[in-house]
């Protein structure tokens, strides 16, 4: 990690978007993608899921050119995603889903999704959806999974973000609603994709009540306006969101 920044601990949010479409049920609640040319459906539900307007795989930050993802159809809280993986796709990696919005902006969907060999027993099956929700249907319930909880911050210390480059240390506040789940936070400059190798980019955090802190360092030498990222990542290095601040010196008293 550069000197530009030295120490943070960081929140888990939601982008702004994600409190209006939000992911609550996936089914199934994870895929193992064989690599035959199978197509697997996924089905999403939550809310104002009419909103997404494409859906395209990730692998380590970049487009992924192994999984083809075609979105189905949308309703306000229902949308079908359906899944094939190509011949040459990596054994074991384990890749991401995301749905684009129409407003330009992106919500992760927490879909554990591996590649496995062809005729690996627990292999997602092209049936496996219909099924499932054919049985939740039919026992009148529905399960949320844990993991697809929606991280959501709903205020800010201070509010918009920003850092100031005097060498000290700043606590950022972060409150909201299940900001609990995060395992591991990266930083990076605004500029450079998500893509982390060992514990590159790997900073300290805390949890408090309703929230956690960052405690942020910045060199007087950092340049006025940079921006950078912080990435909070689930179990299973899952990217939940990523909160941009600035470097910028403080307002003027009343403002």
């Amino acid at each position: 990690m550069k000197s530009w920044l030295l120490a943070v601990m960081v929140s888990l949010f939601a982008i702004s978007v994600q409190a209006q479409t939000t992911i609550v049920e996936l089914i199934p609640p994870k895929v193992n993608l064989q690599t035959n040319g199978l197509q697997i459906p996924v089905v999403v539900r939550g809310n104002n899921l009419n909103k997404v307007k494409k859906a395209e795989a990730w692998y380590e930050g970049q487009p992924d050119s192994y999984i083809f993802a075609q979105l189905g159809t949308p309703s306000a809280n229902r949308v079908s995603v359906t899944l094939i993986a190509r011949p040459d796709s990596p054994i074991g990696s384990l890749h991401q889903l995301r749905f684009l919005l129409e407003d330009g902006s992106i919500l992760n969907v927490p879909l554990p999704l591996r590649i496995v060999a062809n005729g690996d027993p627990d292999a997602t099956q092209p049936d496996t959806a219909a099924k499932l929700e054919q049985n939740v249907e039919k026992s009148g319930q529905r399960k949320v999974i844990e993991s697809n909880k929606a991280p959501i911050v709903t205020a800010t210390v201070p509010k918009p973000l920003y850092v100031v480059p005097n060498g000290q240390v700043q606590t950022l506040t972060f409150k909201g609603l299940n900001l609990d789940q995060v395992v591991s936070v990266r930083i990076r400059k605004a500029d450079t994709p998500p893509r982390y190798r060992n514990k590159e980019g790997e900073l300290p955090f805390r949890h408090v009540k309703d929230g956690l802190e960052v405690d942020v360092v910045s060199t007087p030498d950092t340049p006025i306006g940079t921006k950078y990222c912080i990435d909070l990542l689930l179990e299973g290095n899952y990217l939940a969101g990523t909160l941009t601040f600035p470097i910028q010196n403080p307002p003027s008293p009343g403002r």
